[in-house]
């Protein structure tokens, strides 16, 4: 979308359908904030993470429409790597209980 001060800015918000995915979500919003800490380009792009109840919203705001589309794509891939990496922790933590 594009707002009235001409940028432009989506939003993001995960939302856990489960208690496992509740673990997954909060440990994904801890990653997701320190990226978001560092940006590459803070005159071009802001992104915002914060916990919404159970959820995590990402919002990211960028001045021209291709750096939005860059950004989403950096954080979707940045998502994907997370959660894998997530679940994977917890099948190996879940086989050392049995």
């Amino acid at each position: 979308m594009r707002s009235e001060d001409g940028k432009y800015w989506a939003r993001l918000v995960i939302c856990p359908v489960d208690n496992e995915e509740r673990l997954i979500v909060q440990a994904l919003e801890q990653s997701l904030i320190a990226e978001a800490k560092s940006p590459t380009d803070v005159e071009r792009i802001r992104v915002d993470v914060r916990g919404l109840n159970a959820c995590t919203q990402i919002t990211f705001s960028t001045d021209t429409l291709s750096h939005l589309r860059a950004v989403i794509n950096s954080f979707l891939y940045l998502i994907h790597s997370a959660v894998k990496s997530i679940e994977l922790a917890l099948r190996k933590t879940d086989q050392y209980r049995d």
